[in-house]
């Protein structure tokens, strides 16, 4: 919830947000709304009184995780978390905060949002840190794992989070276009998960590695299919490790997330704001997804209230995957 001033108009508010999706509005008092503040489907309303009361989504710049306080559930973890910058990544590394562990995390090329998070982060109490880092290169694993390293001394968390998508149909997927999404989806979660499960063992850390995949992994989409392969393989990847990992005490899972605003797919849910509403009327919840939806998910598989879950897919979709 964010309160501005009544003066501010719809276009400045969404302006000065960035704003993507006003999902809800209501004014503090029982004043109607002002039909010429419409965005999209949606409305926002303006009152006489000094302030309105805005319930919004901020997908691309800000995370919402609505807990005020640390509740401590990660206290003393050191966590890494790729592609935390923007979206999901940037919502659990702002949950993983909030319940007190430290956190370095990674950004490709937007470091002023890299920053904001870090900025939000250090104001919790809690160290935080990141890098650049190209997951398309080679070398990102193992100079993920240096720097972390360095950063934190050891770490008990790992979330890949960082990936990549593209749009194109399969009869027109060129061998470049599939080598980059498989490098970033399917080689650098791989052998980061490898490095840090290495690492983990050698200094007797009963860790755990969480891999974000997609609803997409199970579900055929048009126009997606070397990111469908890529996620499956993900599915994959977590299982394997699951149980060769199992004796060390290292935990690894996966979060799939259905339908959800973010960065990455901003021209869907921003430049055709009512189909997204649209789609999200066809999930059985009832909406789309947030990237706050699924940092819950991720704080409970980083906590000891899942020590005995290993190998396991949690899909977060508002019930897309039963219908």
């Amino acid at each position: 919830m964010y309160l501005f001033p009544a003066a501010a108009t719809a276009k400045s508010c969404v302006q000065e947000l960035d704003a993507v999706l006003i999902s809800e509005c209501r004014p503090l008092n029982n004043t109607a709304r002002d039909p010429h503040c419409g965005l999209g489907p949606w409305l926002l309303a303006e009152c006489p009184s000094q302030f309105y009361l805005l319930s919004i989504h901020l997908p691309s710049s800000t995370a919402l995780w609505d807990i005020e306080e640390h509740m401590g559930r990660l206290t003393g973890k050191r966590a890494v978390v790729t592609g935390g910058s923007n979206g999901i990544g940037r919502a659990i590394v702002q949950a993983f905060a909030h319940e007190g562990a430290a956190v370095f995390f990674t950004h490709r090329t937007d470091r002023a949002a890299a920053e904001e998070v870090a900025l939000h982060v250090t104001s919790l109490g809690v160290r935080s840190g990141h890098m650049q880092l190209d997951a398309r290169e080679q070398s990102a694993p193992q100079r993920l794992l240096e720097d972390s390293v360095a950063f934190h001394g050891s770490v008990d968390i790992v979330v890949n989070n960082a990936g990549t998508y593209a749009r194109t149909p399969f009869l027109d997927i060129t061998p470049d276009e599939y080598e980059t999404v498989l490098d970033v989806n399917l080689r650098f979660p791989f052998f980061t998960t490898q490095l840090f499960a290495r690492h983990m063992q050698e200094r007797n850390i009963k860790g755990t590695i969480i891999n974000v995949s997609s609803l997409s992994a199970t579900r055929a989409v048009s126009r997606m299919a070397h990111y469908q392969c890529s996620k499956a393989a993900l599915h994959m990847l977590t299982r394997s490790a699951a149980f060769e990992l199992a004796p060390s005490g290292i935990r690894v899972n996966t979060i799939s997330p259905g339908l959800t605003a973010t960065k990455a797919n901003r021209d869907q849910w921003h430049d055709n704001p009512a189909v997204w509403q649209r789609r999200g009327k066809m999930i059985p919840m009832g909406r789309t997804g947030l990237p706050s939806d699924h940092a819950g998910a991720a704080v409970f598989l980083a906590s000891d209230e899942a020590s005995w879950m290993t190998g396991a897919n949690l899909p977060i979709d508002g019930g897309q995957e039963v219908v």
